[in-house]
Formats: structure tokens, C-alpha cells, sequence
């Protein structure tokens, strides 16, 4: 009998020394369910400043002036797309999909520093949407350690879009990381979620640019299922490695409608280390 129990005792017999003291109940803790916090991205941060080993512009150009410069110019032509009155080229004008023929061709690379400038516009803001699931290039190369992301919400796993966003040192800048690998990955980008959601980012914000970062498109399927959702396909060719079949055979997978860009990557022999050829297949553009 423990203490408690004997001062109960003591003061029932003041009343009725037969009556029982029942004994206290003790609780085992641990049958009580507990709620766990739903997963967020929220609460990460990527700081640009950091990103030196990536070679990533920033808004003052010092680190990189040339890259920021090429990439001034890569990302003309794809706001002028994506502000065109044009209805023809006018449906999700504003989703640029980045890829490559193959495997290392510096399609993230791109992606990245696509967005990046893209984001140093003053009336724009950029989401930067990581589709490469098995790779995950995006937060490898950004360093972002996330729970979630893109595929956690096509799953139905996480309810909530907003959940997803990684902040950046940038305001107008965040980020969606690919998410929890899944063998059916394909066909839950080729779902009608993901149709839904490509126009909803596409429309809710009219100041928004979606850049989307996919598997090469001579690697998987992925690539030429995302083309059909965005307005803008940009293709990364690696000099001196691409095969012409290769290109040829990329760019025929994808819409001819869509408005399809070239950026020659990793010239040798010259200064500049990106050429842009923009608009050599499909699409009809008023530039």
C-alpha cells in the first residue's frame, strides 16, 4: 500500500472504518495513440550564397558574369513566350519543361540557373519543380534534405500543396523537391492530378514561371508524358557527345506544337560555355 493510498484510507475511517478503499488505477501511456505532425518543407531554407561548388549565378553577377549574362539570354525568348497574346502558343505558356537526349548533358545544371535568372526579373516569381525522381538532381545539387514532394502529393499522401514549398534566399524563388520514389512514378505524373495541377500553377499566378527539371527523354518516358503538359520545352545538347540521331530522335517525341529550344552545352575552344538556338523546332512564336 502506498502513501496515497494509505491517506485515503485514513480519511474514510474518520467516517466508516469498514468502508474499502478502492485502489488507484495507473494508466499505461503507452496505449495512448499519439498525432504525429503532418510532413513539411516549410521549415527548409536554401541559401544561394552557399551554393558555391554548383556553380549557381547570384543577382550581382560576381561570382559568375558570364554565366549570368548566357543565361540573360537564354531566358529572353522563353518570357516573351510566355507572355505572347497568341492563343496558339498561349496554354500553359508559362511551364518550361528542361531535359536532355541523355544522362549527363547538364539539364539540372541548366534547370537551376534557368530558374535563377529567371527569378532575378523584378515582376516575376519561379518555382522550380524537380521531376526526376530517380536522380533527385535538384535537391542533391541544392544541397535540400526534404520529407516530401512531388510524388507525395500526386500519391495522395500529402493532402496539401502548399506543404511542399522550400523557401529560398530569393523571395520570389521556391522550390519542390521530386519526393518518396515510387515504381509507378510515371503513372502518377501521367494522371489526371497532375493535368489539374500543371494548370492550376499555370493559371493561379499570372507573374509565376514553372520551370520543371525531367529525366532525359532517351532515359524514360517521363519527359515526353511532362511535354505534353507545359507550354515550353527547353533541350540540353552536350557538345561534342550528342549524336544527331539522338537529337533528331528527342525532338521527335515530343509535340511538334510546343515551342521547342536548344541550349548547346560545354563548347570547347570558346569563351562562352553556352550557345542558345531557340525556336528550330515546332512551335509558331511571335519573337
Amino acid at each position: 500500500m502506498d502513501s496515497i493510498q494509505r491517506a485515503v484510507l485514513k480519511s474514510g475511517n474518520s467516517k466508516n472504518p469498514s468502508q474499502e478503499v478502492t485502489p488507484i488505477k495507473r494508466v499505461d501511456n503507452s496505449s495512448i495513440n499519439t498525432i504525429e505532425s503532418p510532413k513539411t518543407n516549410n521549415q527548409l531554407f536554401v541559401d544561394f550564397a552557399e551554393c558555391t561548388e554548383n556553380t549557381i549565378i547570384d543577382a550581382a553577377g560576381i561570382r559568375t558574369p558570364d554565366l549570368l549574362e548566357e543565361f540573360r539570354e537564354i531566358k529572353r525568348h522563353l518570357m516573351r513566350t510566355a507572355d505572347s497574346k497568341n492563343d496558339a502558343i498561349r496554354k500553359n505558356h508559362n511551364l518550361i519543361m528542361v531535359s536532355s537526349c541523355s544522362p549527363n548533358e547538364g539539364k539540372t545544371f541548366t534547370a537551376i540557373n534557368l530558374a535563377l535568372s529567371l527569378a532575378l526579373e523584378i515582376d516575376r516569381t519561379v518555382l522550380l519543380i524537380d521531376a526526376d525522381m530517380m536522380m533527385s538532381g535538384v535537391a542533391n545539387s541544392l544541397g535540400i534534405s526534404y520529407e516530401i514532394g512531388l510524388i507525395d502529393y500526386l500519391t495522395g499522401s500529402v493532402p496539401e500543396l502548399s506543404s511542399l514549398f522550400v523557401k529560398t534566399s530569393m523571395s520570389n524563388f521556391s522550390i519542390i523537391p521530386s519526393g518518396t520514389y515510387s515504381s509507378s512514378v510515371a503513372e502518377y505524373l501521367g494522371s489526371e492530378k497532375m493535368l489539374c495541377l500543371a494548370d492550376e500553377l499555370s493559371v493561379r499566378y499570372p507573374d509565376r514561371i514553372i520551370v520543371i527539371d525531367t529525366p532525359p527523354i532517351l532515359a524514360s518516358s517521363i519527359p515526353v508524358q511532362m511535354s505534353e503538359l507545359v507550354g515550353q520545352v527547353v533541350l540540353v545538347v552536350e557538345a561534342e557527345n550528342t549524336e544527331k540521331n539522338e537529337l533528331i530522335s528527342s525532338i521527335e517525341k515530343i509535340d511538334k506544337a510546343k515551342s521547342i529550344s536548344l541550349v548547346l552545352n560545354k563548347v570547347r575552344g570558346v569563351k562562352r560555355k553556352y550557345e542558345y538556338s531557340y525556336n528550330s523546332y515546332g512551335g509558331k512564336n511571335e519573337a
